[in-house]
């Protein structure tokens, strides 16, 4: 499944207030979740897009693993933040195993992580986004 400038679009379905905004947590925390879910992040997968000339989308490579920074990228599979996201998962009993890039089964956890039921699971994926800062 191809991600791009449209993922929020092609993502969400419901655009209520979304449920982690009124948990009380730091604001720090809402705004990277935030920016991640409407592509207002520093990925490279956004930031190439201006780029002049215009940075082609397979070029959008990331510093580490030499693979397009995308949303799906930077939250399941990049090496920087293997350690971090490996804490993430098994807090979350999230099962990685045969887990591929651009394949379904990584949209739908990519999606699930990004849609937070509850304040535990929201602080859980902060353990994720923070270092980062987008």
């Amino acid at each position: 499944m191809k991600i791009n400038f449209t993922f929020f679009s092609n993502s969400y379905s419901n655009f209520n207030l979304q449920n982690y905004l009124s948990f009380g947590i730091k604001k720090s925390t809402t705004r990277e979740l935030t920016k991640i879910r409407i592509s207002a992040h520093d990925l490279l997968i956004e930031r190439g897009r201006y780029f002049r000339p215009k940075l082609p989308r397979a070029q959008r490579l990331c510093s580490t693993c030499n693979e397009v920074e995308d949303e799906e990228h930077f939250v399941l599979f990049c090496t920087k933040y293997s350690s971090l996201r490996s804490v993430l998962f098994q807090k979350l009993g999230v099962d990685d195993h045969d887990l591929s890039p651009q394949s379904n089964k990584a949209f739908e956890l990519l999606i699930k992580l990004l849609n937070p039921t509850d304040i535990e699971e929201t602080r859980l994926f902060a353990i994720l986004l923070l270092p980062h800062s987008c």
